[in-house]
């Protein structure tokens, strides 16, 4: 374990009465406490939890039996970087990044609970964000060392990929100037090799559905991020799992939802990669698609995934399929091309 003398001690009893505070203010007895009570209590946990001390609850209530004063203690953590930092003394800045990754690689050893994990995993974002700008930056690679550290204590991948999401959507929204930006956004930059060998090799039929879909949310969070080139492998593989025959309904919805994140927010969204993006999608719509719509008579997942799917085709490519209604497309596909722009025509007049 990292040192962590560097943080305040406090005595048992403040610890032991956080640990009732959250129990009362936010376990199954609050139903029992008057609404007075119960913002009293919770009023009196915030004070606590301001105090340039708190840092020192952490630990502790990471450590308690209860999962309510778990997620509390992560939530400690995450608050106190995010709105206390300023306080906090810079010379142990690395061993509170250290100590943090620890507890977070500890935390998924042991099976803590995804609303737990997930609190830590913001709370390493939030930290990040103090440390990596800067000349030399406190943090280089972080990314990296992070999943690093979290597989060596077992991590799955599904939970890198849960660490993955949320280090893209905190950055992405951290209010950051100048050039703490750009090096932010650099270090998404320089995570991505990483990234895209975390998803590929989650996204096939020999894996879990669940870790299936966390790779597609994944990618999803981390197409705006993505270079075109490395979008491009992923397209003709989620086309081919969109196999309305499989017996599992989830993986043809995760990946119909992740095209349409393709079409409409990536870099390949306005109409561009009309040839690796929009004639595929074209002719799997004449050989699979139509079948789909054809052997529907009431409205189900898979059919509701394939309608919106084929409106982002038509928002995405409204003027290459009105440009191309009577073209072929290489392969011979004359006639294939010209059913599937006539099925979309509708929508992309219409919608």
């Amino acid at each position: 374990m990292a040192d962590f003398s560097f943080l305040p001690t406090l005595t048992t009893s403040d610890v032991d009465r956080a640990a009732q505070l959250i129990q009362l203010g936010y376990g199954p007895s609050t139903s029992t406490t008057t609404p007075e009570d119960l913002k009293r209590l919770q009023q009196e946990l915030f004070e606590m939890q301001r105090r340039p001390e708190a840092w020192g609850l952490v630990i502790p209530l990471l450590n308690h039996e209860d999962p309510n004063v778990q997620f509390f203690g992560a939530h400690t953590a995450q608050v106190k970087v995010a709105r206390d930092w300023d306080a906090f003394p810079r010379e142990n800045a690395e061993q509170l990044r250290d100590l943090l990754v620890q507890l977070t690689a500890h935390s998924i050893a042991i099976g803590r609970g995804n609303f737990i994990l997930r609190k830590l995993f913001v709370a390493i974002a939030s930290l990040a964000i103090k440390l990596v700008p800067g000349h030399p930056s406190r943090w280089p690679g972080w990314i990296l060392s992070c999943v690093q550290a979290f597989s060596e204590q077992g991590g799955s991948a599904e939970r890198i990929h849960q660490f993955l999401v949320i280090v893209a959507e905190e950055v992405g929204t951290a209010d950051l100037l100048g050039a703490s930006k750009v090096q932010m956004q650099q270090s998404l930059r320089d995570a991505i090799p990483l990234v895209v060998q975390a998803i590929t090799s989650s996204v096939n039929r020999s894996v879990s559905i669940s870790q299936f879909q966390s790779a597609l949310l994944t990618l999803q969070a981390w197409m705006t991020i993505f270079p075109s080139s490395d979008l491009l492998p992923f397209i003709p593989i989620l086309i081919g799992l969109l196999d309305p025959s499989d017996d599992n309904e989830a993986i043809f919805i995760a990946a119909s939802d992740t095209l349409q994140e393709i079409l409409s927010k990536s870099p390949l969204s306005d109409g561009a990669a009309t040839k690796t993006l929009t004639e595929p999608l074209l002719v799997w719509l004449d050989s699979v698609g139509s079948s789909i719509i054809a052997q529907t008579l009431d409205v189900n997942e898979v059919s509701h995934s394939l309608s919106k799917l084929l409106v982002a085709l038509g928002d995405h490519s409204a003027l290459y399929i009105a440009a191309n209604i009577s073209s072929s497309i290489p392969g011979g596909c004359d006639a294939g091309f010209a059913r599937a722009t006539t099925v979309l025509l509708p929508l992309v007049f219409c919608h």
